[in-house]
């Protein structure tokens, strides 16, 4: 008797995966759904630079008919239950007269509503914004891919990126790549790109890291130098329409007790303090909006690193910013400034150059 062929594809393992309840198979079946999910990969890819891998949807008779859960390398990310008769009405608060089903948007985590069609006129003239039930999986989907590009550029998609840079700059390609290993450079990139900071522009990156080559360097200070040699790209992520970027910063007697438990790019802080750091920064940061949305806060160049790491893990959506991030031409407005103790400067400072924050 023959033996029957394995199957390999069953060994397959789909970096993004996005499973649907039998009720939201229609919705992600139509044309505007699979657009939807294309466009997230193109804005991605021109918004950091490489391409992330293909997005596998298929439906699950185990799931809720109107949920839908998304998995990033074998790994459950989110579970959520929308309408999709209905539109989402996001950032409504409790006296807002639009009539819905109470609930909490999957991207941002504010107070929304579902509401019917009809009342897409009346949400947005109060200032709501409105999103289509697949627009709010592919959003919540962008998010995710957000918080994951660092686990999605390999090698290979390093290599990809310099061989293209390559074309156009064939010098700089080559010092590059004898100068630092594949994964020297990956790790750079990845650690960019965990803060949300684009790598398109390889060329600079490339230079910047090329020109600290042959002296001492460790990943944390060729981290820094690439952003400072990006601080355009940085700032113009989250200026507004007067040139101004909206910070929460750190009083001078936080940096110095934080400096004490600063050591080789590491906070080592009791547990009791690093919980009360970070529900201290929780509450600042609560309504502390840039332009595009996000929480930023300001701090030495020294202390941003790590405290992008003591947080991330519960808070990767926080920004944190050093002068060298700041474009000459910005000026920074202190929204708060934050101290350990409930009593942190609340009145909006005047605008600063950044050289004066």
């Amino acid at each position: 008797m023959k033996e029957p062929k394995f199957d390999e594809s069953l060994l397959t393992v789909y970096p993004v995966e996005i499973r649907v309840g039998l009720g939201l198979v229609p919705m992600v079946q139509s044309d505007q759904f699979k657009a939807s999910l294309n466009q997230v990969r193109r804005d991605l890819a021109l918004g950091f630079g490489f391409l992330t891998p293909p997005i596998r949807v298929r439906d699950n008779q185990h799931l809720h008919p109107d949920a839908y859960d998304i998995k990033v390398k074998e790994w459950w990310i989110a579970q959520v239950q929308i309408d999709p008769s209905r539109l989402l009405a996001l950032d409504v608060n409790g006296a807002s007269p639009l009539q819905g089903v109470g609930t909490t948007d999957p991207v941002f985590g504010l107070p929304s509503l579902w509401i019917r069609p009809e009342l897409r006129a009346e949400a947005e003239n109060l200032g709501s914004r409105v999103w289509e039930p697949g627009e709010v999986l592919a959003s919540h989907l962008t998010e995710i891919l957000m918080n994951f590009a660092p686990e999605f550029l390999g090698r290979d998609e390093v290599q990809a990126m310099i061989e293209r840079l390559a074309k156009k700059r064939p010098t700089l390609a080559g010092e590059l790549r004898e100068a630092f290993s594949l994964g020297t450079i990956r790790q750079v990139l990845q650690a960019l790109l965990d803060e949300r900071v684009p790598i398109r522009d390889l060329a600079t990156i490339g230079e910047t890291l090329c020109d600290l080559a042959t002296g001492d360097w460790d990943l944390d200070s060729l981290v820094n130098a690439a952003r400072r040699a990006l601080r355009r790209t940085i700032s113009g992520q989250y200026v507004n329409n007067e040139e101004c970027i909206e910070v929460v910063d750190l009083s001078p007697d936080l940096v110095q007790r934080l400096s004490s438990h600063l050591n080789h790019n590491r906070f080592h802080l009791p547990r009791e303090v690093q919980e009360q750091l970070i529900a201290r920064i929780s509450k600042a940061m609560i309504g502390k909006h840039s332009r595009s949305g996000e929480s930023i806060l300001f701090t030495p160049e020294t202390m941003r690193a790590p405290l992008r790491r003591l947080t991330r893990e519960r808070h990767p959506e926080w920004v944190f910013l050093c002068a060298g991030d700041i474009a000459p031409e910005v000026r920074l407005q202190i929204v708060e400034t934050l101290d350990l103790e409930e009593n942190p400067q609340t009145e909006p400072a005047p605008a600063l150059a950044c050289s004066q924050a």
